[in-house]
């Protein structure tokens, strides 16, 4: 069994924004392959200002979980997911959480609480975020990502290059096909 140990520090960057940056070390072994290998090259990144209806929309018709909220130097600043924007839907319909219960097993006494849906038009991405942002650089090793997600129990995390711009995105997903094929199965792509 191999203990991981996370190490946070944080980090200033050029522009004085101020990240968390972790180093996880396994006892001394360690598969060195970097992230860049099997992440998501083709990443649908949000501006802070996109209505939260248009990303609704895009998020459900492209089938994309989880997207990078970015600044206008293409840095992460915040991470929104589908489940962020159905929060912020409950939030401005004003509907208790009590009598937002799937399958109708409300115990309440509203008789007929609705989701407003042209509500999502008055807000915007940076509305619902996120605005913590874990990212690994592109030359981190899987391992690494790996641990990163167990341990902040996060599902996906943006890649970076040395500026700081979105180069990828690595998930939980990526990191099981990887170690599938390592194993020998036949994973598609």
């Amino acid at each position: 069994m191999h203990t991981v140990v996370p190490q946070a520090k944080a980090v200033t960057e050029p522009d004085d924004d101020l990240h968390m940056e972790f180093s996880f070390f396994e006892d001394g072994h360690s598969d060195e392959t970097p992230v860049s290998e099997i992440m998501t090259r083709s990443v649908f990144c949000a501006r802070p200002d996109v209505a939260l209806d248009e990303l609704a929309f895009v998020m459900l018709d492209q089938q994309i979980g989880i997207a990078p909220v970015v600044d206008q130097n293409d840095r992460p600043i915040g991470i929104i997911t589908k489940t962020d924007v159905l929060r912020e839907l409950r939030d401005i319909s004003n509907m208790s959480r009590t009598a937002w219960q799937p399958f109708g097993l409300s115990n309440t006494s509203d008789s007929d609480p609705t989701l407003d849906l042209e509500l999502l038009s008055t807000r915007t991405a940076v509305d619902a975020m996120t605005p913590i942002v874990y990212w690994l650089p592109e030359d981190a090793d899987i391992s690494q990502a790996a641990a990163l997600m167990a341990y902040e129990h996060v599902h996906s995390i943006p890649v970076v290059n040395k500026s700081g711009r979105i180069t990828g995105i690595v998930s939980t997903l990526d990191i099981l096909r990887w170690f599938a094929r390592r194993r020998g199965f036949l994973i598609p792509k």
